[in-house]
C-alpha cells in the first residue's frame, strides 16, 4: 500500500500543504493532554492531513487533536459515522482495536495502524468526500465494470467485505459475498471532479446519486 502522502495526494489532486496538518506543538500539547503518547502512524496522519476534511471526518470520523480521549493505554481516535463502535490503538505496537456500543470490551481488528489509517481515507472520499457519485444497479453490467478495473485501476483496498478501486482521483467500490462478487446494493462511483465523473458516468451508465 502507498504512504499516506502518497494516498492523500493522490485523492486530494495535489500537493500537500503545512497548513493540511497540525504542527508537532500541537500533536505534543494533545499527547500532554492524554497523558499518552501516539504511535508514530498516528502522528503522522495528524501532522500531514489531520485538518483536511474529506479524509478526516466526511464519513467515519477522525477526532480533532483536542478530541482525541483515552480509555487505560488505549488511545481513541476514530468514530463510526453514527457512533456504532470506536476505534483505539495504543503506543506499544500497530494493533486496531474497535469497541461497539452494545459491547463494553475492546477486540483487535485484523489489520494493521497504517493500512486502517489509509484504508479509512479512501473509505471517507467513497462515502461523501468526493461531490460527484453514481451508482450501477444493473447485475449484468457487473462483470463488465469489474474486467475494466480489474486491469485498467489499483486495488487500493479489500477489507471487512469492502473493495475499492483507483484511478488517480477516482474510486469504484462495492460491497461483496463469496469470490468478490457484488451484492445487490450495487457498484458505486466516487469522483472528485464533474468532469471524471461524467467521463465514467457515461462509459458504464452509472446513474447520479
Amino acid at each position: 500500500m502507498k504512504n499516506i502522502i502518497q494516498t492523500a495526494e493522490q485523492l486530494l489532486g495535489r500537493k500537500l500543504t503545512a497548513n493540511d496538518g497540525y504542527t508537532s506543538e500541537e500533536i505534543k500539547q494533545a499527547e500532554n493532554m492524554l497523558g499518552l503518547t501516539m504511535p508514530e502512524s498516528l502522528k503522522l496522519f495528524y501532522s500531514l492531513v489531520g485538518k483536511v476534511d474529506i479524509l478526516t471526518s466526511s464519513f467515519q470520523r477522525f477526532s480533532p487533536l483536542d478530541e482525541l480521549q483515552s480509555d487505560d493505554d488505549k488511545i481513541i481516535f476514530l468514530a463510526e459515522n453514527q457512533e456504532v463502535c470506536l476505534w483505539a490503538t495504543t503506543i506499544y505496537d500497530n494493533t486496531i482495536w474497535v469497541k461497539y456500543s452494545d459491547d463494553e470490551g475492546w477486540i483487535t481488528e485484523p489489520i494493521g495502524l497504517l493500512d486502517f489509517i489509509q484504508l479509512t481515507m479512501y473509505y471517507n472520499c467513497a462515502q461523501g468526500g468526493f461531490e460527484f457519485s453514481g451508482l450501477a444497479e444493473n447485475e449484468e453490467v457487473y462483470p463488465v465494470i469489474l474486467e475494466y478495473v480489474q486491469k485498467k485501476w489499483d486495488k487500493v483496498v479489500q477489507y471487512d467485505d469492502l473493495i475499492i478501486y483507483a484511478y488517480q482521483d477516482n474510486l469504484i467500490w462495492y460491497f461483496y459475498k463469496d469470490e468478490n462478487t457484488p451484492i445487490d446494493n450495487g457498484i458505486f462511483l466516487s469522483c472528485r471532479t464533474e468532469d471524471e465523473f461524467d467521463k465514467f458516468s457515461k462509459l458504464f451508465d452509472f446513474t447520479e446519486l
